[in-house]
């Protein structure tokens, strides 16, 4: 089976933790993704492959992944939840997602014409004796 490849923007919100230096960060579009790190690019780095897996997971299981919500939308609902909020970093996170192609087993052939295989696909009733 192949795949196709999807580019999608999602936005994320950042900031270190002054006490021990290490940084956080919220997804707003995945509701269980909290990356962290010890640096800004490696908790974005966890940020994009948490998406990905998500993802991934979402599609195996036969759910819709998340559409990316806009970067001003993701700033006002984040300072709406978090109005003291100060120090963050906003970013858009540019991942590729895996989408597997249907093979012939996958794929729906219900029609109102019965189908029946004879080394191709073809309708039933065209096949002669």
């Amino acid at each position: 089976m192949g795949f196709e490849i999807e580019k999608k923007n999602y936005p994320a919100v950042f900031c270190c933790d002054k006490g021990c230096g290490r940084w956080g960060g919220v997804i707003p579009d995945f509701e269980c993704c909290f990356p962290c790190g010890d640096t800004l690019e490696e908790t974005v780095t966890v940020a994009e492959q948490m998406i990905v897996f998500s993802c991934e997971d979402s599609l195996e299981y036969g759910e819709p992944i998340p559409e990316p919500t806009g970067m001003e939308e993701a700033k006002e609902r984040f300072y709406a939840e978090n109005p003291n909020a100060s120090d963050v970093t906003f970013k858009m996170l540019n991942v590729e997602i895996k989408i597997p192609k249907k093979n012939i087993d996958e794929t729906d052939f219900s029609t109102e014409e019965e189908l029946c295989y004879n080394g191709i696909l073809q309708p039933a009733g065209a096949m002669s004796n």
